[in-house]
């Protein structure tokens, strides 16, 4: 059972290093759903990064005051809330150190490291205000953000789960599969 309860309203085309156009480049599909048959027909190892511990049932998470900001804050959770939030931001601080790219208006847009612009598309998306789609190049992995505190990674191949295992655990996050 997965976390979020429902699927993400849309999820820009991937994101490529290659001389290439990344909207229409073959290793970054739009993906129609998030069944394990899609991840699997594009090669994709999934992982989702969650605040969580693990799956939430319907009334865990019905039950729960810090399911996004908007609830936390409306239930007076916020400060609640915020450490959750810190944890997240700390995890992708990390696994943004080296850059990622996105997609701004069907143009990549390069961010060397983590900087002040991708820390607001994290906030962003972590607020489920815009999801982010972002694409790890010196990992081989694709973020997509997601709701009720959980978002979707992507690995290209499995050589790099060991380190983002490490980065979730490190920030007090886990990895469910």
């Amino acid at each position: 059972m997965q976390a979020f309860t429902q699927r993400p309203q849309w999820v820009e085309r991937g994101h490529s290093l290659c001389q290439c156009d990344p909207v229409t480049d073959s290793r970054f599909p739009e993906l129609k759903d998030y069944s394990d048959g899609e991840f699997s027909r594009f090669g994709y190892s999934p992982k989702w990064v969650s605040y969580f511990d693990h799956w939430l049932s319907e009334d865990e998470a019905a039950s729960s005051n810090v399911m996004s900001h908007d609830l936390a804050s409306s239930a007076g959770a916020s400060d609640e809330y915020r450490m959750g939030e810190e944890k997240l931001e700390a995890f992708y601080g990390a696994l943004f150190e080296a850059g990622a790219i996105r997609l701004v208006e069907g143009e990549p847009v390069v961010h060397t490291a983590f900087d002040e612009a991708l820390a607001q598309v994290v906030t962003s998306s972590l607020r489920e205000k815009k999801l982010m789609d972002c694409y790890v190049s010196h990992l081989s992995m694709r973020v997509v953000g997601g709701y009720d505190r959980t978002d979707l990674l992507l690995f290209e191949t499995a050589i790099s789960i060991p380190l983002v295992e490490q980065l979730a655990s490190n920030s007090g996050l886990f990895l469910l599969t």
